[in-house]
């Protein structure tokens, strides 16, 4: 679970660095080095986690360090998702008031951040690598042998819509009340709301809460996909149409074309919840 955290974060941190290169736009002042940095020790610790997994298993201190290296990885891949989610957010806002469809990379959306956005995230990242500075020097202390043999694959089990437990407390349930209402007031455009947070914090919880609230009555479109790490942008388009279920594409049918247009004509010109 750990092994594929940290690979997300690593490619995720090297395709910014890349728009960074490329098209010669900064984050802010000093961030790219700290992301270049915080991606050579990610690949570095990378190298050494099947041996530190297996003696997870045994070794509580071990374990305990796997869990901070999780958390951290987590916390990144949080703060990756709300900027992806500022630059998705431009866009919308761009197409909505040219009324077209305008495309933008994350890399050529950067200057449509607002400084303070960017300064923001700049701070967040510093934070991470200061966290991720001492797991890599911890990491020294238990010799971890980057020769072991992998363990065998970890499948993440699939979430589902269900709730199948008892929630407590009234901080998450005021959430769920809050984006539901945010959601009715505009129901008519569409919206995109990211639900961020560590590994643990009850981010599944809170949108099965918000997927189930009676508000979202019988003339909505409700729709729950589990999507895998890595995903496969045609894969998760398929499931989305085939668990509408008015028009299905095969199991064994990639091409991405297809199954968007698919997606386009089942929920054109309906009232859809997507988690």
């Amino acid at each position: 679970m750990t092994d594929a955290v940290v690979s997300q974060v690593v490619e995720r941190v090297a395709a910014i660095i890349e728009d960074r290169i490329r098209y010669e736009v900064n984050l802010v002042r000093g961030v790219d080095e700290e992301l270049l940095d915080l991606s050579d020790k990610l690949k570095t610790i990378k190298n050494v986690l099947d041996d530190a997994e297996s003696r997870g298993v045994k070794e509580k201190s071990v374990k305990g360090w796997l869990k901070k290296l999780e958390n951290t990885a987590y916390e990144m891949d949080d703060i990756l998702d709300e900027w992806n989610y500022e630059l998705l957010k431009r866009e919308t806002e761009a197409s909505a008031k040219s009324k077209q469809k305008i495309g933008c990379s994350p890399c050529l959306c950067f200057k449509k951040v607002s400084i303070g956005v960017r300064r923001d995230t700049g701070k967040k990242i510093e934070s991470v690598k200061a966290k991720l500075d001492q797991i890599f020097q911890e990491k020294d202390v238990y010799k971890f042998d980057p020769n072991s043999q992998p363990r065998a694959d970890f499948v993440k089990p699939q979430s589902i819509s269900m709730i199948d437990k008892k929630v407590y407390g009234s901080d998450i349930k005021m959430k769920k009340n809050e984006i539901v209402s945010k959601l009715m007031l505009d129901a008519a455009n569409i919206q995109i709301l990211s639900i961020v947070g560590t590994g643990g914090l009850g981010k599944t919880t809170l949108a099965q809460l918000i997927f189930n609230d009676p508000q979202f009555g019988e003339d909505w479109l409700k729709i729950w996909v589990c999507v895998s790490d890595p995903f496969v942008e045609a894969v998760v388009a398929r499931d989305i149409v085939n668990s509408v279920g008015e028009k299905t594409i095969p199991p064994d049918a990639n091409q991405l074309e297809l199954a968007l247009q698919k997606l386009r004509e089942s929920v054109s010109g309906k009232k859809f919840l997507l988690v």
